[in-house]
């Protein structure tokens, strides 16, 4: 599992300004966004959770980014709740976003949060 810290994180997100923020129910076709995003210079993109298995969709992509994009900083978006933040932190996300006051994360999650636009809930 990737784990990068939050200095690394603002130096990419500094680096790469451009930050996808995208979510599809297909998985195949959010790996083909991922890959061009990739090819295109991208290195941080935000999955949401704006679909019933976004948590689910999620980990398996954050699996298919550690084997095939290892620098690419994968991160949830559109966490509201600590209830929201759960269903994420077993895919261990590098990073969240929150359009509110961001949700408190437990203490063995190692992602970084910072705040998002808003954005209407889910």
């Amino acid at each position: 599992m990737a784990s990068f810290s939050s200095a690394h994180m603002l130096a990419q997100a500094r680096q790469h300004p451009l930050i996808p923020v995208f979510y599809h129910a297909s998985e195949e076709y959010a790996r083909t966004v991922l890959a061009a995003g990739y090819a295109a210079g991208v290195r941080l993109f935000e999955f949401t959770n704006r679909g019933e298995d976004a948590p689910a969709i999620f980990a398996r992509l954050q699996r298919f980014v550690e084997a095939e994009y290892p620098d690419l900083l994968l991160g949830a978006g559109t966490i509201y709740t600590p209830e929201h933040a759960g269903r994420f932190i077993e895919a261990a996300p590098t990073s969240s976003s929150s359009p509110s006051p961001a949700p408190k994360w437990p203490p063995s999650a190692a992602a970084t949060t910072w705040p998002g636009c808003p954005a209407p809930k889910p």
